[in-house]
């Protein structure tokens, strides 16, 4: 190994003629050994990762090792369903049986989650918590005859709604048999008036109502003639009973009909027997007709020639309500 080189900083006195020539050849001494070996070039030979410890170790050629470095990672990474015989990393998030688990090291599932787990493979994050009670228990449709328990779900028709059909409700108050689901508490009992004894589950939609009347005399108006016109803002459901009346104000002689109409496709008729100032008014399909945004609903008299003319000698001031509900 070379001597270091005397410095007047280190010696605190000028150097001698010795000293300066010994400095001399001890940087000549370092060139012509640099000169004869050359100077080797340091890479990086190789970059090992440790998956269990998530890890990254740098190797250069000189042997010179850097790290290891912790690698940043998320929180924990979901994997589904355990499933025997997957590799899994730390940190994977796993479901089994309903409970949430978390790889705590690298490994290979074993034949089954339980043994794995005792092996402090997984740690728990979530069990599965007890079944919920069924918010209702369905028996059908309501029936004055039978003694329904609290928790009871039925299916029953109010009269203020039989444009939207049956809807459900569950029996909230123990009571006996044949009280309806629109009953509610006796103003007899403070506090408890207009109280429902039936929760309504399902609500009926806004309903839609549409009305025609016309004192005109039904044999004045030509054949085909339109009488009722009606175009729809919104989007709205007929069901085909078309749940509504078809009056006249003077009963026809022979019977009479009108035709129903969406936009240019005739979809139902209002008809009245002979004699009769009450008639009908319904749709020709057994499904429901939805009228869209912008569609027409009109009534007319039939053309000329087909069955149930209009063109009756007394028949006249024709009253027709439809109800629907918004679509």
């Amino acid at each position: 190994m070379l001597p270091p080189i005397t410095l007047l900083a280190n010696k605190g006195a000028p150097l001698t003629a010795p000293e300066a020539d010994g400095n001399i050849q001890n940087l000549d001494s370092r060139v012509t050994t640099i000169e004869q070996q050359g100077l080797t070039a340091t890479g990086i030979a190789q970059v090992t990762f440790d998956p269990v410890e998530n890890t990254l170790l740098v190797t250069l050629t000189d042997g010179t090792t850097y790290g290891p470095y912790a690698l940043p990672s998320a929180p924990f990474t979901p994997r589904g369903a355990w499933v025997a015989g997957t590799a899994y990393r730390a940190n994977d998030l796993v479901s089994y049986n309903g409970g949430s688990y978390l790889a705590m090291i690298a490994h290979v599932a074993g034949a089954d989650f339980p043994t794995d787990q005792t092996a402090g493979k997984w740690l728990t994050i979530a069990l599965q918590g007890q079944a919920g009670k069924d918010f209702y228990t369905y028996q059908g449709a309501y029936d004055d005859t039978v003694q329904y328990n609290v928790g009871d779900g039925v299916l029953w028709t109010d009269p203020a709604y039989t444009y939207a059909g049956p809807q459900l409700y569950r029996l909230n108050v123990a009571m006996p048999a044949g009280t309806k689901p629109n009953a509610t508490g006796p103003s007899s009992v403070p506090g408890y008036a207009g109280t429902p004894y039936w929760f309504m589950v399902s609500v009926p939609p806004q309903t839609v109502e549409v009305n025609f009347y016309s004192g005109i005399v039904l044999a004045n108006v030509p054949p085909g003639a339109i009488l009722f016109r009606r175009r729809f803002a919104r989007a709205t459901r007929f069901l085909q009973s078309f749940s509504g009346y078809a009056n006249l104000d003077i009963a026809p002689k022979n019977d009479t009909t009108l035709q129903v109409f969406q936009n240019s496709t005739q979809i139902g008729i209002a008809f009245w027997a002979a004699g009769s100032k009450l008639g009908s008014i319904g749709l020709f399909n057994a499904t429901p007709v939805i009228f869209a945004k912008g569609d027409l609903l009109s009534i007319a008299t039939p053309p000329s020639g087909s069955s149930g003319t209009a063109a009756d000698p007394n028949a006249a001031g024709p009253d027709i309500g439809i109800v629907g509900s918004l679509a």
